[in-house]
């Protein structure tokens, strides 16, 4: 599906799909890197570069190459065959392609106005961890739609997540048989969604599936083992590394708010408990009613 000619000139290839492994220098002008050969003066053409830097630095065969989608037609294939002519081995033994994140179905584009840069993220109030989220919740193997919805939708899916690791530091630790055991079957499907190609959504989805059986079992109040949950989530954050263990200190004020709201509600006078509810919220805080207490959370 190559149309020769089209990009550059085909100058003394043969073929469409041949390659060059030294370039020359332009007699006419000196460039920043270019070295003496026995063929001439220039510099290595960017398969030639790659090959032998990983053969010369990272000791080829290499276990993982990986790189865009865009490499697969041409640069890859041509580090490839470059190295398998030159040893007869395999230059990677595993090649991962990541697809492209895309804005408007497209890729990013400064003249469509569709150019996201990380600083931008930060600036609308989001962490760059929600955006490794949103990474995580795609294959890699898949285009991935960037929005700023979907981008929201993702914040909100850490803080789930994180609220549930504060959610377990409340609690107090119960030995569960059932429940321990069942941890070693979560952890296993979690890792091996991951063995299977990468596919993160899925050990997402392990993951969350596990939290909403855990939230209703503490609501019912069953008792929890706590340290065992907590073990388990620290072996799978160093995998998804979102700070899900990061917590946010609550404010004493805050706090002292949400317990004069507790109060109010006690005694039913329900719109100072109300009135609370809002202060709090303004102060960018969410109270929530649970049967062992309330619970504060970071908007």
């Amino acid at each position: 599906n190559l149309s020769a000619g089209e990009r550059v000139t085909l100058g003394e290839k043969r073929n469409a799909t041949d390659f060059a492994l030294w370039k020359f220098s332009p007699t006419i002008e000196k460039r920043q890197m270019e070295w003496n050969s026995p063929w001439g003066v220039g510099f290595p053409g960017w398969h030639s570069e790659c090959v032998a830097m990983s053969d010369k630095l990272l000791h080829a065969p290499i276990d993982i190459h990986t790189g865009g989608k865009d490499h697969i037609p041409v640069h890859h294939t041509n580090e490839i065959a470059q190295f398998t002519a030159d040893t007869g081995q395999n230059l990677a033994n595993y090649w991962l392609h990541s697809y492209f994140l895309t804005v408007k179905s497209d890729k990013m584009s400064k003249s469509a106005g569709t150019f996201i840069i990380l600083d931008d993220i930060v600036e609308r109030g989001y962490s760059p961890l929600d955006f490794r989220l949103l990474t995580l919740m795609g294959h890699y193997r898949s285009d991935i739609e960037f929005s700023w919805e979907v981008l929201e939708q993702a914040k909100a899916t850490r803080a789930r997540l994180t609220e549930f690791t504060r959610r377990l530091s409340t609690l107090t630790n119960k030995r569960n048989k059932p429940i321990e055991f069942s941890l070693k079957k979560v952890y296993g499907q979690f890792k091996n969604a991951l063995y299977n190609d990468l596919d993160s959504p899925k050990a997402l989805a392990v993951l969350f599936d596990f939290i909403r059986e855990t939230n209703a079992r503490i609501d019912a109040g069953e008792p929890i083992p706590k340290r065992h949950i907590i073990k388990m989530l620290q072996r799978m954050e160093r995998v998804l590394a979102l700070d899900l263990f990061v917590l946010d200190t609550i404010p004493q004020e805050i706090t002292d708010l949400a317990t004069k709201r507790q109060e109010a509600r006690q005694a039913k006078d329900f719109a100072q408990a109300d009135d609370l509810r809002d202060q709090i919220d303004s102060l960018g805080y969410v109270v929530k009613d649970t049967p062992q207490g309330f619970e504060i959370t970071k908007k």
